[in-house]
């Protein structure tokens, strides 16, 4: 089977990154660096279908399909979901990379909405399924529009 230069480079990294492990380090906290790899995270997350954040000194996850949408407040981020709204000391930005774009849109720079939930929009608004208004900026019209 061939392997594309993309899938072989990451596993040298991590074949590099075991092997620069310490001999003591628990198993465990092995894992947890492992899982931590940029790489092993994009897959990690693709797999399993919910966000994970680590925040103060708890880690949350949260599955795609009951984000509603996201909100941001300065260096801030409130997360709504089907279930709580959650409050995590992340950008908006820094989130939305952790999260597939292909069911996400971001109609304002302060918002992201999962598509799911999306009612209906009009010229200047985007209503989701829990009857709250979202804004859409003049910029991301045309970006939503071929959406």
């Amino acid at each position: 089977m061939f392997h594309s230069l993309k899938s072989i480079l990451p596993m040298k990294q991590l074949v590099q990154f075991i092997v620069d492990l310490e001999e003591n380090c628990p198993l465990h906290t092995a894992f947890e660096k492992i899982r931590n790899l940029p790489f092993v995270k994009t897959v990690y997350l693709n797999t399993k279908k919910f966000l994970e954040i680590a925040d103060r000194k708890q880690t949350y996850q949260i599955p795609f399909d009951e984000i509603i949408s996201l909100q941001a407040m300065g260096n801030y981020t409130q997360v709504f979901t089907t279930e709580k709204t959650y409050c995590f000391s992340c950008s908006l930005k820094k989130l939305l990379q952790k999260l597939p774009d292909e069911l996400f849109v971001r109609p304002h720079r302060s918002f992201a909405v999962n598509r799911m939930f999306v009612r209906t929009w009009g010229k200047d608004v985007l209503e989701i399924s829990t009857g709250e208004s979202i804004p859409i900026s003049r910029r991301k019209k045309t970006e939503l529009s071929v959406a």
